[in-house]
């Protein structure tokens, strides 16, 4: 009797000094947020799914982006449990489905998510949103079963604001130049042989010192910059009747800033 009494109380030891299951309610570091959400989706996943993590929307810079998509991916990847899919071919699916890699902070819709999911190959997409709520921030976590568009899980963590990655990261975003608006387009014909030009304008974005401007006939952003402009406009030589599809984006020192939104000419053709 003794014996077991001895025995019990071990146990009751054991399991006092146990760590308790984490609150997702009570602000983590970024480290232990990630850990925590991409445990509890990946608990609702079904074993064998081929995976693709897409974005994080609202990341204030690419870098905190891939960083909190690569510690998901670890996570999921340490279950044994899935297939995930390479993430340099999750960024040519986003930027062959008129996502565009500098849109991996940015929020994507379900159709362009469910199109991306399709190229990959993938069963199941994963996005992540974060959210600046006042004194913290808000991590969601989202899956999505491409066939039959069923949302299978989803789950959010609160993260300090103080963390110190966030922190690097916001410093950072405060030098990258603001997201140019949509460029103003318009038509002209001049020389001998009556050439048309496309004429591209657009406003001056905050901390910009040049800016790429990417032009292509299908809605697909190229990967190269058409142009690289110093001031807030230009001419190029197009062809008759053919759409034209355009993307400004501000440069400086630091970076690149996110994609305008896309201008189309030519739109009844």
């Amino acid at each position: 009797m003794k014996k077991m009494l001895l025995a019990l109380c071990f146990v009751s030891a054991v399991l006092a000094c146990a760590t308790p299951p984490q609150d997702s309610s009570n602000p983590m570091d970024i480290n232990a947020a990630l850990q925590f959400v991409s445990s509890e989706i990946a608990t609702h996943l079904p074993e064998g799914a081929k995976i693709a993590v897409l974005n994080v929307a609202g990341a204030p810079t690419e870098a905190l982006a891939n960083y909190m998509l690569n510690e998901i991916v670890d996570v999921l990847v340490s279950t044994g449990k899935f297939t995930l899919l390479d993430r340099d071919k999750t960024n040519k699916a986003m930027i062959n489905t008129e996502i565009g890699y500098q849109q991996i902070t940015g929020e994507v819709n379900e159709d362009n998510q469910v199109r991306i999911g399709e190229n990959l190959g993938a069963q199941i997409i994963i996005t992540c949103m974060l959210e600046d709520i006042g004194d913290y921030y808000r991590i969601r976590l989202r899956s999505l079963e491409i066939q039959g568009r069923k949302m299978i899980a989803a789950r959010s963590v609160n993260m300090k604001s103080t963390d110190k990655v966030l922190a690097r990261a916001l410093e950072f975003a405060a030098l990258i130049p603001g997201k140019p608006e949509i460029p103003a387009l318009s038509y002209s014909k001049t020389g001998f042989s009556n050439t048309r030009y496309l004429n591209i304008s657009w406003k001056k974005a905050p901390k910009a010192t040049a800016y790429y401007v990417y032009i292509a006939e299908s809605p697909v952003q190229p990967l190269n910059p058409t142009l690289t402009e110093k001031n807030t406009s230009c001419k190029v030589e197009v062809r008759e009747k053919r759409k034209q599809y355009i993307w400004i984006q501000a440069t400086n020192s630091t970076g690149g800033s996110p994609l305008s939104e896309m201008a189309i000419s030519n739109p009844n053709y």
